[in-house]
């Protein structure tokens, strides 16, 4: 059984030259999730997508380690910290605002569906009722 991979590639928000049916809501143009392997024939910049692993283990570079922070003060450390979690927290403010806006567009075109359908129920249940 073959394992499908998967490539995650986030794009600059001013990237042109994706399908634009593709790219209908925010989050879709901040990620796009193809399968590895997958032809995508988008202007000069992708020609083909594909993720070259090594087979052997051996041949993997080890992870690399955090950088030690001990040339930096206690009071330096603290401020860091606090500037990372800054930036973190307006990182998943900005996620959770790009999702409930997506959410209310969701439902502004559900209630305009509703909406619609409910006049062409009216206007066939005239049409039945002159029959």
């Amino acid at each position: 059984m073959a394992a499908t991979k998967t490539i995650v590639i986030t794009l600059p928000k001013n990237f042109g030259g994706f399908n634009k049916q593709n790219m209908s809501t925010p989050t879709a143009q901040k990620l796009m999730i193809l399968p590895a392997g997958s032809t995508q024939y988008q202007g000069q910049f992708l020609q083909q997508l594909v993720k070259s692993e090594p087979t052997d283990p051996s041949l993997e570079k080890p992870p690399r380690k955090r950088q030690k922070l001990d040339h930096l003060s206690m009071e330096e450390k603290i401020m860091r910290r606090k500037l990372k979690n800054r930036v973190a927290a307006q990182t998943a403010r900005d996620r959770k605002k790009s999702k409930m806006d997506e959410l209310e567009l969701q439902l502004a075109e559900a209630q305009a569906q509703i909406a619609d359908l409910t006049d062409l129920a009216a206007t066939l249940a005239e049409q039945v009722r002159f029959y």
